[in-house]
């Protein structure tokens, strides 16, 4: 009579709606799409920046932090996350051209 879904439980141990497990199931694939596009959107992003435009970038972070921390201002939190995010750029491109070699 239709399609047999194997009877799932939620995690207090009731059983789904059929019209609720082929929703959650749906919600599932589609965010794996996303995914997998996020991804590919990062690595495109990524093929396009220069490595040692990067590093001026992660030299100027710095130099804003050092000057920033004899005021203590909230930015500097800001500075820092900055820089995590060049440097964990730079590790991904490194990566990659290693990849490629």
């Amino acid at each position: 009579m239709g399609t047999k879904r194997p009877t799932k439980t939620t995690k207090s141990g009731r059983y789904m709606n059929p019209t609720d497990q082929a929703r959650k199931e749906a919600r599932r694939k589609e965010l794996k799409k996303n995914k997998k596009q996020r991804m590919a959107v990062r690595q495109a992003v990524l093929k396009g920046k220069d490595p040692l435009m990067l590093v001026k970038e992660l030299e100027q972070a710095e130099q804003m932090e050092l000057e920033t921390l004899a005021e203590a201002l909230p930015t500097t939190k800001a500075l820092r996350e900055k820089k995590l995010k060049i440097k964990e750029t730079i590790e991904r491109k490194e990566a990659e051209n290693k990849g490629d070699n």
